[in-house]
């Protein structure tokens, strides 16, 4: 379905720019993605904190409820996240 897609949008565009109809001409496509490394570690990290908040939160309510003193972990320490987040593979790539 991809290369469905693919094809006919090249299509599209040769129809479009008749130009590179001409012998040698050559397409350059460029990708720039949305977000930048940093924006996405950023994104991770908040993501953790809050998952791991609404899961400490959770826990906190259960262990009261059962009448066990309730834990004084915070969550994940910085340290911990920058740990997490330097052994994800995605962002080995530059």
């Amino acid at each position: 379905k991809k290369s469905d897609f693919i094809v006919l949008a090249v299509v599209e565009y040769l129809q479009r720019h008749p130009e590179m109809e001409i012998p040698g001409a050559k397409i350059k496509i460029t990708y720039q993605p949305l977000h930048t490394k940093e924006q996405l570690l950023a994104m991770v990290r908040d993501m953790v904190k809050t998952s791991v908040g609404e899961f400490l939160s959770g826990n906190t309510v259960a262990s009261t409820q059962s009448s066990q003193p309730p834990e004084m972990s915070l969550g994940p320490s910085e340290q911990d996240i920058d740990a997490m987040v330097a052994s994800l593979k995605l962002f080995d790539q530059s």
